[in-house]
């Protein structure tokens, strides 16, 4: 049959693969200024490093 239309994505997948991987690195991004933040605020509001972990719980 070679009047058959093959299925083609209405959206590009590189474009996908791309948002995808920024939001990846954005969220590690955001991780790693959190942990590297927390001895400034635990010493900010004179509470321990433990106390002040609850800020990068991700519940």
């Amino acid at each position: 049959m070679s009047g058959e239309r093959h299925w083609t994505p209405s959206s590009n997948p590189w474009a996908v693969a791309i948002v995808v991987t920024l939001a990846v690195f954005m969220e590690i991004l955001d991780t790693t200024i959190v942990n590297v933040a927390l001895p400034h605020v635990a010493g900010t509001l004179s509470s321990s490093y433990d106390e002040s972990t609850w800020v990068n719980h991700p519940g």
